[in-house]
């Protein structure tokens, strides 16, 4: 599996960041990469829920479900795809000081039957997705870009 992995700090407290994030409905406001969100179950994220996204992954349009496969209040979101593109994701929220690390984690499954020009520019795309997603989530609590 090919992941991507990228932090930010944010001047809030976990419970705070994590709530606005496990809410789908926020989710256009930082997630790059989709256009649309869903709930095939409830709007925040709960054991076994579904989120239906839509977007772009190098130009070709994905209609994807998301299944919410680990949870831990204030600390862990983490999901895989069940309908589009194959993958993982993870939201963790660390308390750091007085505000939060988040650390976003994106996989794809089995990028190895890609040529090498075509898997450099997944990793890219992906990369790109994770840093945008981080500085979107940072601009909306008015912390610095992802590093």
């Amino acid at each position: 599996m090919l992941t991507i992995e990228e932090s930010i700090e944010i001047s809030r407290p976990p419970q705070t960041v994590y709530e606005f994030v496990a809410d789908y409905r926020n989710a256009q406001k930082f997630l790059a990469g989709f256009d649309s969100f869903e709930a095939l179950d409830a709007p925040t994220a709960s054991l076994g829920g579904r989120i239906r996204a839509t977007g772009s992954i190098l130009g070709v349009r994905v209609d994807s479900v998301f299944e919410v496969i680990e949870l831990e209040p204030n600390k862990l979101i983490r999901t895989r795809s069940v309908q589009g593109p194959a993958g993982e994701s993870s939201w963790r929220f660390e308390q750091v000081g007085s505000g939060t690390r988040v650390t976003l984690s994106m996989g794809l499954e089995s990028t190895s039957g890609l040529g090498g020009v075509i898997q450099r520019m997944v990793t890219s795309t992906i990369r790109d997705t994770v840093r945008e997603s981080l500085s979107r989530l940072g601009r909306e609590f008015g912390s610095a870009p992802a590093r």
